[in-house]
Order: C-alpha cells, then sequence, then structure tokens
C-alpha cells in the first residue's frame, strides 16, 4: 500500500499532473481520505511521486544546480520520469485549494531548454490577484540594500525557491508573503512504500539525542522511529499507538525496550 500524509492547513481538493512518468494529463479529486486502488503498473506510485515531487520543490529543493539536477529518487532525474522519455514535453502540475472554484489556485511548468530543466511558467492566487511569472511577466521585489531583485524564466527552482534567501528582509517580505504562504498551505508530502523485513529489520540509530532519524520509502527505519518517540514525545507515541491498535485489531500494544531516548 502507498499512504500519502500531507501536513495542509488547507484542503487541497484537486490534483492535476501532466506528462509525469506514466500519467499523461491526469487530475483526482481528493477529500481528507483518499484511497487509490488498482493494479501494478495502473500509476497509483505515479501519481504520489507527483505530489511528492511538487512538494519537495514547494519546500525549497531547486529545480537544477551549477553541478546536479533535482532527483525524483537517487539517479533519477527528469529526463527520466518525462512522459514517454520525450524531454521536449514539459511537466505540469496544478492545485485546487478548498476555495478555488474553475482555475486552480496553484499553478507551475516545467521544461527543459539549454540551461537544463527550468521553471518556465508558474502562478499563484493571491486573494483577488495573481502573481504570474513566465518569459513575457518577471516577477520583482525590492530588497534592504535598495535595489529591485528580477526573477526571469527560466528560474532554476520555483519562486518558493528562490524568494526563500529574502525571508527576513523587510523590503521584500511584502511582495514575497504570499509566495511563502503557499508553502505553509500545500505543505509537505511524504511517499512510503512499507516492506515487512525492512521494518522489522535493524536500521542504523543515532548516537547521541541531537541526531535524527530517517524513515526510508520501504518502511526502513519505522521502529527505530517509533522507539524514539516512546521515549522522546510519548503522547506522539500514544496517538500513533491508539490508531494502529484501532486500526489492526490483533495489535494490542506497541512497545520497545528502552534505552538512552
Amino acid at each position: 500500500a502507498d499512504g500519502l500524509h500531507s501536513g495542509v492547513q488547507a484542503m487541497i481538493r484537486k490534483f492535476q499532473v501532466e506528462n509525469f512518468m506514466s500519467l499523461k494529463d491526469v487530475s483526482v479529486d481528493l477529500g481528507p481520505l483518499t484511497v487509490f486502488i488498482g493494479p501494478n503498473g495502473s500509476g497509483k506510485s505515479a501519481l504520489f511521486k507527483a505530489m511528492s515531487t511538487l512538494s519537495r520543490l514547494l519546500n525549497g529543493s531547486r529545480v537544477r544546480g551549477q553541478t546536479a539536477e533535482f532527483g525524483i529518487e537517487s539517479g533519477v532525474t527528469f529526463d527520466r520520469i518525462v512522459y514517454s522519455g520525450n524531454s521536449e514535453l514539459p511537466i505540469k502540475f496544478r492545485v485546487w485549494f478548498d476555495e478555488d472554484e474553475q482555475e486552480p489556485g496553484y499553478s507551475l511548468e516545467l521544461k527543459k531548454g539549454a540551461e537544463g530543466w527550468s521553471v518556465v511558467r508558474e502562478r499563484i492566487r493571491n486573494g483577488e490577484d495573481w502573481i504570474e511569472v513566465d518569459e513575457s511577466h518577471p516577477f520583482h521585489h525590492l530588497a534592504e540594500n535598495g535595489t529591485t531583485v528580477t526573477h526571469t524564466p527560466p528560474m532554476r527552482g520555483s519562486l518558493t525557491y528562490l524568494v526563500r534567501r529574502f525571508v527576513n528582509d523587510s523590503m521584500a517580505r511584502p511582495a514575497i508573503e504570499p509566495i511563502l504562504r503557499l508553502t505553509e498551505r500545500f505543505g509537505s508530502v511524504n511517499r512510503y512504500r512499507p516492506s515487512a523485513s525492512d521494518i522489522a529489520s535493524v536500521s542504523s540509530r543515532p548516537t547521541e539525542p541531537e541526531r535524527s532519524l530517517y524513515v526510508a520509502e520501504n518502511g526502513r527505519g519505522v521502529a527505530a522511529e517509533l522507539q524514539d518517540l516512546q521515549g522522546s514525545k510519548r503522547e506522539v507515541f500514544e496517538s500513533i499507538e491508539k490508531a494502529v491498535c484501532k486500526l489492526f485489531p490483533h495489535v494490542k500494544t506497541i512497545g520497545f525496550t528502552t534505552d538512552w531516548r
């Protein structure tokens, strides 16, 4: 089973993606809980990876850098996941939030050019107005040093990535606030494809309290993360335990041998 957790503060009611993996043009309506059921190869994982990819692009990952490109997974770049391997096609994302009607509240378009894959078009609803950036419409904002900063496609990342360094700039903040708010509204998306053997296996554990654990898509690290929560955030652990026991009645309790955590 694939699982999606989105830390949204506003409901995402519809998601659309074009030219991503096996998805030529697919849109899905989403509720508080949406379950996708289908045979292998029907596009379930591709849809989750599309959501996860957009989440990462809106939460600080760049599309390209001087030495490396964005990776969907280790070694898997946009060249490998664009529909039919046709790098001339654009990859498009559209998101409708709960207050959006016909038009999506957010859209992003990626295309490959001489610089590599770049953001060529982005559109963000800002109340009754829009923040739009494409080749004909650059995005401008002021900076505390008295200059005007201009972002013009092709861009190496989304606006949320590009304006992040101005988050504490008092002159820039009014103009970039709707862009920063978009990141909060969309939240973060994590995709996991659990493997029983990986969940049961012992993952490498941190050796000091400040180090954090990492849970892989196959579930490796889940047990260690739960053990960490049992000792450091008991109320979180107990809420997870309660939910698991309710979902699987044969599970009565979850417990681990305690250690320094």
